[in-house]
């Protein structure tokens, strides 16, 4: 658990890091021009990515260092928000993940070897 709180932490000052440090420089007039007015595009919503690590899911994670065996839960119960943060919304025609992924180009780092497509980044 110790491990897990720990790189969780690390992730957490990241974002912040990228936060503090790099947003702010998109919104310079002096910004590059392939970059101006690119700031979603680059960043997305990592503000909103930031708030859940560090006001949510650390926290819970922090709960769990007396009782361990409830970290599966805490996953569990962070799913959703999860996926919504990295992968976007459904779609109310397509309630599935899959949906919005199905568009997205993915590799399969195992293809052509004996070990089978298991692994897809996308």
């Amino acid at each position: 658990m110790s491990e897990m709180i720990k790189t969780e932490k690390d992730y957490v000052s990241a974002l912040k890091f990228v936060i503090v440090s790099y947003l702010p420089e998109l919104n310079r007039d002096d910004v590059v021009q392939p970059l101006r007015g690119k700031r979603n595009i680059v960043f997305g919503n990592l503000e909103k990515i930031y708030e859940f690590h560090s006001q949510t899911f650390l926290q819970e994670l922090e709960h769990c260092q007396e009782a361990p065996l409830h970290v599966g839960d805490t996953f569990l119960r962070n799913v959703s928000s999860y996926l919504n943060l990295y992968y976007g919304q459904r779609s109310s025609s397509c309630p599935h993940w899959s949906c919005n992924m199905e568009s997205t180009p993915s590799i399969d780092i195992f293809a052509g070897t004996s070990r089978g497509p298991f692994i897809k980044y996308v």
